[in-house]
């Protein structure tokens, strides 16, 4: 899978804030959870903000702090589905802590 939809949101805040986009220009999960690791920017203990790369194939948003205890991530995706069979983008409260890799920018 890809990281496109998570890189368009960086330079939608980047343009807004005018500042330089942080994400790197690595479009594919696995590739992008290898760059965040070769340069040291994973955390354990993600944050809003923070890049999440879920079973190394799905890049999404962290929105918020990790709910307990069931240890859930809630994030924004897109290319995605939610409680229905529509495609789309979606705030969701689903994914598992212990699933991801957390890239912080």
């Amino acid at each position: 899978m890809h990281a496109k939809f998570t890189y368009w949101c960086f330079v939608q805040a980047a343009l807004q804030m005018k500042v330089a986009n942080p994400f790197p220009r690595i479009f594919g999960a696995r590739e992008l959870e290898k760059w965040g690791i070769k340069e040291k920017r994973t955390v354990v203990d993600p944050m809003r903000g923070d890049v999440l790369v879920k079973l190394h194939r799905h890049v999404g948003i962290v929105t918020g702090p990790t709910i307990q205890p069931k240890g859930i991530v809630p994030s924004v995706e897109g290319n995605t589905f939610k409680d229905v069979r529509k495609e789309g983008v979606y705030n969701l409260k689903r994914e598992q802590l212990s699933n991801c890799t957390f890239i912080r920018l």
